[in-house]
């Protein structure tokens, strides 16, 4: 049997057994700021309401001023206004129902078959973020998944170990606002961020440069510190950063210091120096998010 036939079945037996707990486990979402609730008061339609929480975690409903809402499930949220409605009404029936989900979210980007921006409920497991993500696709590079965590940085976790070996050790507790990011095992293309026109995605073809790749970009803005460029390689987990002094290229003619780029670098252009991968990363995060969130890379050199 073919190596990646295997592996697709593998995942396909996890996800099947997966898909169910994640569905039940909706009920433990635990509500914060933000989230958009459906109250509903069984014959009190002047009482029902479509109501968002507000930045205190508090809502307001008639008959009741204020209500904490945030840190609450559904459930909990339901029993609470039950019993404060009790007072006014005799035997209220309330039902609570999350409409939008805003609070505490997960990124799952790259090779997934439904990539996007997914709830989490309760402790939420990244087999489960998989599972909510339809799996993964043949052509995601395992061994070079990440996940990148915005306080912490680049998480250790072998998705091969977890999806085809069933290495549970690696199978990691999720935070609100990681992102999961499975690459293509096959991609020959470059990020270009930071200060650039046009930051996104772009083909190396038979060779690009570190000039190149920024002129394809639309060059820098009026922003950039081309003296403090970087290129971001290999593994995000213990990657190699390469200072690039794209100021003596343009000004200088130093075209000996132009280097040439590899499948999968990352080029960034700063506001200033930002010597720490962290930094780096914290800066290049929501645009690399937006990108590989569905964007084409065709879009984006047209600079759609």
């Amino acid at each position: 049997m073919k190596p990646n036939l295997l592996k697709s079945i593998l995942i396909g037996v996890l996800i099947l057994f997966l898909a169910p707990l994640s569905l039940a486990r909706a009920d433990e979402y635990i509500l914060g700021s933000g989230d958009v609730v459906e109250i509903s008061v069984w014959g009190h339609s002047d009482l029902s309401r479509i109501v968002t929480i507000r930045p205190d975690g508090k809502l307001s409903l008639p008959l009741i001023d204020e209500v904490m809402a945030t840190g609450l499930t559904p459930k909990q949220l339901d029993e609470k206004i039950t019993e404060i409605l009790s007072e006014h009404i005799p035997e209220p029936k309330v039902t609570v129902i999350v409409m939008e989900f805003k609070s505490k979210k997960i990124y799952v980007v790259g090779e997934v078959n439904k990539a996007g921006v997914y709830p989490i409920f309760g402790k939420t497991m990244l087999l489960e973020a998989i599972s909510m993500a339809g799996g993964v696709k043949p052509e995601a590079n395992l061994k070079k998944g990440t996940i990148l965590r915005p306080d912490e940085g680049v998480l250790n976790v072998d998705f091969y170990k977890l999806l085809v070996r069933g290495d549970m050790s690696e199978n990691i507790l999720l935070r609100s606002g990681d992102t999961i990011f499975l690459p293509n095992s096959k991609e020959n293309m470059v990020y270009v961020l930071g200060e650039v026109l046009h930051p996104g995605l772009y083909p190396i073809g038979e060779k690009l440069t570190f000039l190149e790749a920024v002129s394809l970009a639309g060059s820098t803005t009026s922003d950039a510190s081309p003296r403090y460029a970087e290129v971001v390689r290999g593994d995000l987990k213990n990657p190699e950063i390469i200072k690039v002094n794209l100021e003596q290229i343009i000004r200088k003619g130093e075209i000996d210091k132009d280097i040439l780029l590899k499948p999968g670098d990352v080029v960034y252009l700063p506001k200033s120096d930002m010597a720490e991968f962290n930094k780096v990363l914290k800066s290049i995060l929501p645009t690399l998010q937006a990108i590989v969130l569905g964007v084409q890379a065709s879009d984006i050199i047209q600079g759609k």
